[in-house]
């Protein structure tokens, strides 16, 4: 985002192409889908069309009740099973906050998974996990 005025680009990752049909295409908006393996590819071709940042949209579900269906997290750290964590942009974190000032949105960590986890322990054990790097 080199000029002030200029709106970022941002590349879109949902879970499904008929999820796509969903999102008003804007100009400043590059769209591709797919989850677990899928994601990461569609990931790559988006950071080949140099956006400014990846928002990822889809189904999720939450270790953390205070959570409500639908609602919008902002994260501020993002990790996965293997790993210790990557922190998020500030500069888009705020980007995002600004836009969506008149909405109710979540600052928390992340944790992302390339299965559907319904086990228990895994839950707990990352929630303790994300707690810890808060």
């Amino acid at each position: 985002m080199s000029n002030k005025n200029k709106r970022p680009l941002i590349g879109v990752i949902v879970g499904l192409d008929r999820e796509k049909k969903l999102i008003t295409q804007q100009s400043n908006l590059i769209i591709e889908s797919g989850y677990g393996k899928k994601a990461i590819q569609a990931t790559k071709k988006l950071i080949k069309r140099k956006v400014d940042v990846v928002l990822s949209l889809g189904f999720a579900g939450s270790i953390d009740t205070n959570l409500k269906n639908s609602e919008v997290i902002i994260p501020k750290i993002i990790f996965n099973k293997r790993s210790k964590g990557s922190q998020t942009s500030k500069k888009f974190n705020f980007y995002f906050k600004k836009i969506l000032n008149d909405f109710s949105f979540f600052e928390c960590n992340l944790i992302t998974s390339s299965n559907i986890e319904n086990l228990s322990e895994y839950r707990n054990e990352m929630f303790i996990k994300s707690k810890h790097i808060s």
